[in-house]
């Protein structure tokens, strides 16, 4: 796993729930994308690209 530096708050958020995905439920993970503002759009492209890493 590579270690990925942002300052851009809903990037981060983005990418740490594509690696949590795997263990929360897609209703949990609505509600914190829902709860944060974090466009739904760059959590399925974080999810991309984890999957084709």
């Amino acid at each position: 796993m590579e270690l990925i530096t942002t300052t851009h708050t809903q990037a981060a958020l983005a990418i740490r729930l594509a690696h949590a995905s795997q263990h929360l439920d897609r209703a949990t993970v609505e509600r914190i994308l829902a709860r944060t503002g974090t466009p739904r759009a760059l959590y399925t492209l974080a999810r991309i690209l984890r999957a084709a890493a």
